[in-house]
């Protein structure tokens, strides 16, 4: 999955209240599919293309994701130690 998908996901999930209800479910669920998720979001956040609101945005739904997924996701245990 590219940066640009991960993007579209993090911008349905923005736009759509149905899934921001449960975006820490899709958002868990893509931490442990995809490859280099959290890598691939950080890209998206500190990318210069993407405006600020939106960055924003992103970096608060995933903030708690990412703190509660830290230390027992095995993927994100495989990006850490990269």
């Amino acid at each position: 999955m590219s940066a640009e998908e991960i993007l579209a996901i993090y911008k349905e999930i923005i736009q759509n209240p149905d899934k921001l209800k449960e975006g820490k479910q899709i958002l868990e669920k893509l931490i442990n599919t995809v490859p280099q998720f959290a890598t691939l979001t950080c890209r998206i956040i500190t990318s210069t293309e993407l405006d600020s609101p939106t960055k924003k945005n992103i970096s608060y739904i995933i903030k708690n994701v990412l703190k509660d997924n830290w230390m027992v996701s095995p993927a994100l245990e495989q990006e850490r130690n990269v």
